[in-house]
């Protein structure tokens, strides 16, 4: 059992609700499917790591509040707003030594609020978002940052998801209901 309380985290051991660490403030919780790992990101800013029957470690920072965090074996992604609403950035980073990651120096501008997100593909090369402008979404290699492939838009897509590592899965809302597209 995880429970947030008094601004921090909670585990229940033996019927008792311990804290699993000093409170970090606001939180958004991003569990992994596979793995067991729940990301948290606290105070707007932090990402900490949380893996049943471990403490909870604060992993990075980046500059924003952080909108997502997916990971795919040794590549993860944190996608973060910026001040300028609409924006954002997915930063890149791979996995050191334990649950340590490193910027790899690949940052993508998306556009991002608090309703839309990203997807990293299943094979961690690829990532799906709307375009900077708002006015689309692409694809984009997780190598070098490149632009894989795009369709345009009215407004920001809300759901983006890959289907498999070839097709992706986006809705744009009430005038462009659930379109697909393969890359």
């Amino acid at each position: 059992l995880l429970a947030l309380r008094e601004g921090g985290l909670w585990t229940s051991k033996e019927g008792t609700l311990q804290p699993l660490g000093a409170p970090q403030g606001v939180f958004h919780l991003f569990p992994e499917a596979k793995g067991g790992w729940v990301w948290v990101a606290a105070s707007y800013h932090r990402v900490l790591a949380w893996e049943a029957g471990a403490s909870l470690r604060h992993v990075l920072s980046v500059r924003g509040a952080v909108r997502g965090v997916q990971r795919r074996g040794d590549r993860l992604v944190v996608g973060f707003e910026e001040a300028a609403l609409g924006r954002g950035q997915l930063m890149l980073f791979r996995r050191q030594a334990g649950v340590w990651f490193e910027p790899d120096g690949l940052e993508i501008a998306v556009g991002m609020d608090r309703w839309s997100g990203f997807d990293l593909s299943p094979d961690g090369t690829k990532l799906l978002a709307n375009l900077p402008t708002g006015k689309g979404v692409g694809i984009w290699s997780t190598e070098d940052g490149r632009l894989l492939a795009s369709w345009p838009g009215e407004r920001l897509a809300r759901v983006l998801c890959f289907v498999d590592d070839q097709r992706v899965l986006f809705d744009q809302g009430p005038a462009s209901k659930i379109r697909d597209g393969a890359y």
